[in-house]
């Protein structure tokens, strides 16, 4: 049990194939911080490891983002977390990072997944593939449009990351709340339209 954690924000949970359960959340930490921590549990849930903070953000904000993690377990027990913040400075803009864990006590340093450009990427979702492949989804405001997206995670054995382009979900209408899916060779994407009379897309994209 741990307190602390924000409320509003919702809680990533994903399991491995040894049974090992991971969670992660957007915690408060002192200054009123909203970065993300992340426990283990090697019983079943009976317990959890201490909570370790995945990156430092520096985002201090008395209010709740409503906005948090994805986590998704490959088959060597590695562990990607994509989760969005915000960045400070003159200019503040959101933005979704990505990090990865293999011990679940020490996580890469955070990279900073490229979007569209607009002020505020959010709803990261993450997958990974039988082929051990990691893409991130997630949906901002771009040209006027709130839209969906998605990219591939390209991870190193050192835990680096590179990133594929950038493939718009959502063209013709607004995009929010992608979810993704593994099918074989391709993944399979899902988004509602936003609006008064929301929809649910589905699209299937090959990967090679």
């Amino acid at each position: 049990m741990t307190k602390g954690v924000c409320y509003c924000c919702k809680t990533a949970l994903a399991a491995g194939g040894d049974g090992t359960l991971f969670a992660a959340w957007r915690h408060v930490f002192p200054g009123s911080f909203r970065d993300m921590a992340f426990a283990a549990s090697r019983d079943g849930g009976r317990s959890f490891s201490a909570p370790v903070r995945v990156s430092e953000d520096g985002w201090a904000i008395d209010a709740c983002p409503d906005d948090g993690p994805a986590m998704a377990v490959d088959a060597s027990g590695t562990v990607h977390l994509a989760w969005p913040t915000v960045l400070g400075g003159d200019n503040p803009r959101g933005a979704i990072f990505y990090a990865s864990t293999r011990d679940g006590r020490r996580f890469t340093a955070r990279q900073q997944v490229g979007t569209l450009g607009g002020p505020k990427p959010s709803h990261p979702q993450i997958l990974v593939d039988g082929r051990r492949r990691v893409f991130v989804a997630w949906d901002e405001l771009a040209n006027g449009r709130q839209t969906a997206a998605l990219r591939e995670v390209r991870v190193d054995a050192s835990g680096a990351a590179t990133f594929g382009g950038v493939v718009t979900l959502s063209s013709s209408e607004s995009g929010v709340y992608p979810v993704l899916a593994a099918t074989g060779s391709r993944v399979l994407a899902t988004w509602a339209t936003g609006g008064d009379r929301s929809r649910i897309q589905v699209r299937a994209i090959a990967m090679p």
